[in-house]
């Protein structure tokens, strides 16, 4: 294995989302970052980002993102990848504020000059449920949003969301984000056992073998694509691929600390990207 390249490539990755953040919060990224920005509206000559309240709920509210895109432009999934800038949200002012759900919408995977990225492209509503802390209380917050948006360049945006500023939703408004909803992936049951994995070096490199089930999404084809994710940012996957049989599909095994990885199959999630949908699945039985 060569190890330098690697650790090259494990501190270009991390430079890079240093370097993304870095730009915004002190104004050195190109002209692209230069917008319109309010507390439920920003806009550039490449994006346009509105934030909407959908509706309420006996435990909270229901807003969502609208974003708009030029031609060719995509932003970022919550994992964006291989390479990528992820989505951050970082509370400013909260009152009986307790947590939000993020409904991510199914991606879509990109293969941008040989890296492989997971986002939108032209149109994006994001649904964001805001809990209370007490149901019977009002609630406000602030947050402040970074997202990352892609074309030839990659530039980041931050901007600044308000629940007292945003705007309300027309009734397309609230079809689309049933819509949205909708499109998010559904979450296959613990007991639901739909794949297998083991771990084996190939050429002295960790290697992931997952061996899935005949089941409702690998006959016919039926998978379009696999994201695998780890619950450690330690450890990620790269390089996902399949076999001859459509049920076996193998992916490179990174890590900071390139020695000693142990994988617990446990943290392993798959998100499945099939003709019928987006499927989320928490786990893997070791075999």
């Amino acid at each position: 294995m060569d190890h330098s390249l690697l650790f090259i490539k494990i501190i270009i990755k991390k430079l890079a989302n240093i370097l993304s953040l870095y730009f915004v919060t002190y104004g050195l990224i190109s002209i692209y970052c230069i917008g319109y920005a309010s507390e439920y509206q920003f806009k550039n000559e490449n994006v346009e980002i509105s934030f909407v309240k959908g509706w309420d709920t006996k435990h909270g509210t229901l807003f969502a993102l609208f974003i708009k895109m030029d031609k060719n432009w995509k932003t970022y999934w919550r994992y964006p990848g291989e390479s990528g800038i992820a989505p951050d949200l970082k509370l400013l002012n909260s009152k009986n504020f307790k947590k939000f759900d993020i409904s991510w919408p199914t991606p879509k995977v990109f293969n941008d000059y040989g890296t492989v990225i997971y986002g939108y492209k032209k149109n994006l509503i994001l649904p964001i449920f805001f809990l209370k802390k007490k149901n019977t209380v009002e609630m406000d917050f602030e947050f402040e949003i970074m997202m990352g948006f892609c074309d030839k360049i990659c530039i980041p945006v931050r901007f600044i969301i308000n629940n007292k500023h945003a705007l309300n939703s027309s009734k397309t408004q609230k079809k689309l984000i049933l819509k949205s909803l909708e499109n998010v992936p559904q979450k296959i049951s613990n007991e639901i056992v739909i794949a297998s994995c083991t771990v084996s070096k190939v050429e002295n490199k960790l290697k992931l073998f997952i061996q899935f089930y005949n089941n409702l999404f690998f006959e016919r084809n039926n998978v379009k694509e696999l994201i695998l994710e780890y619950i450690d940012p330690n450890i990620w996957f790269s390089k996902i691929g399949k076999t001859n049989n459509n049920k076996n599909y193998f992916a490179n095994i990174n890590s900071i600390n390139d020695t000693n990885i142990i994988l617990d199959m446990s943290k392993i999630q798959f998100t499945i990207i099939s003709k019928k949908g987006g499927f989320l699945k928490n786990g893997c039985k070791s075999y």
